[in-house]
C-alpha cells in the first residue's frame, strides 16, 4: 500500500510523465490484494475509466481521478499523498467521490461539482453492469440492485440540472439497471422514470424520490417535479410486458 510519494514514484517508473498511467500504477499499488467481484480491483478501476470515455465525459484529469477514486475510501492513502503527486484539484475531486462518514446519499451527490459527478456516473454505470456478471450470491446481487434503484433519483436530479451528456449518461444508467434486473430475473425494476414532460409547461421533470402505492390498483406512483415551473405531480410507471 502506498504510504509516500517516493514509493509511488518508484512504482510508476517510465510512466511518471503520463498522469493517467501514473494514477493507474498508484492505484494498483494502493489496492494490491483487494478484489472486486472476485476479480483484481484494478479491473473495476479500468472499467470506470473506460466508461467515462464511452460517455464522452473523459479528460486526462478525469481519467486520472477515475483510477484514484477509491484510494481514500478503501486504502490507507492520505489526501496529502494525492495532492503531492497529482495536485490539489485531483485530490479535491477524489475527496468528493469518497463516501462521507454520515449523511444522506442524495445530499452527497448534490454537493459534487460536475467533474466529480461525471466520474461518479461512470463508477455507478460500471457497478451496475457488473451486477450478475461477477462473483457473489444471487441475494447479494439483488440487494445491490435494489440499493442502486433507490439511489437513481439522486443521479436523475443532478443530471437534470446539468443537462447534456450528463442526462444522456443517466439514461444509460437507467437502461443498465433494467438490464441488470432482467439478468437477475426480478421482472419490473420498480424504478421511477428518468424524466417526463411536465403537464403544465412541457419542461423536463425529474423524480423527487417520494413514492406512494395505490391500494386499489396496486400501482406505484412517483412524485415528479418540473425543473422549469416547479410543478409537482405523480406519474405511474407501467411494468414491462
Amino acid at each position: 500500500m502506498i504510504k509516500s510519494v517516493s514509493e509511488s514514484a518508484a512504482i510508476e517508473g517510465a510512466g511518471h510523465n503520463d498522469p493517467v498511467k501514473a494514477a493507474a500504477a498508484f492505484a494498483a499499488d494502493a489496492h494490491a490484494g483487494q478484489r472486486y467481484g472476485g476479480r483484481p480491483y484494478t479491473r473495476h478501476l479500468a472499467a470506470v475509466a473506460g466508461t467515462l470515455r464511452e460517455l464522452g465525459l473523459a479528460t486526462v484529469e478525469l481519467e486520472t481521478v477515475a483510477w484514484l477514486h477509491d484510494t481514500l475510501e478503501d486504502t490507507g492513502t492520505h489526501p496529502s499523498d494525492l495532492e503531492a503527486r497529482f495536485g490539489p484539484r485531483v485530490r479535491r475531486l477524489v475527496e468528493q467521490l469518497t463516501k462521507p462518514a454520515s449523511g444522506q446519499f442524495a445530499a452527497h451527490i448534490s454537493s459534487q461539482e460536475k467533474d466529480a459527478f461525471a466520474v461518479k456516473l461512470a463508477d455507478r454505470l460500471a457497478n451496475v453492469r457488473a451486477i450478475g456478471e461477477t462473483a457473489g450470491s444471487q441475494a447479494e446481487h439483488k440487494r445491490r440492485l435494489v440499493k442502486y434503484q433507490l439511489q437513481l433519483a439522486a443521479f436523475v436530479s443532478k443530471a437534470t440540472a446539468l443537462g447534456g451528456a450528463y442526462l444522456e449518461a443517466v439514461k444509460q444508467l437507467r437502461q443498465a439497471l433494467d438490464a441488470a434486473a432482467k439478468r437477475l430475473g426480478t421482472g419490473d425494476t420498480g424504478m421511477p422514470p428518468t424524466a417526463v414532460d411536465c403537464p403544465a409547461c412541457s419542461g423536463d421533470a425529474a423524480p423527487t424520490g417520494k413514492v406512494r402505492q395505490d391500494g386499489a390498483s396496486g400501482r406505484t406512483f412517483w412524485e415528479m417535479r418540473c425543473a422549469c415551473c416547479h410543478q409537482v405531480f405523480d406519474v405511474w410507471k407501467k411494468p414491462p410486458g
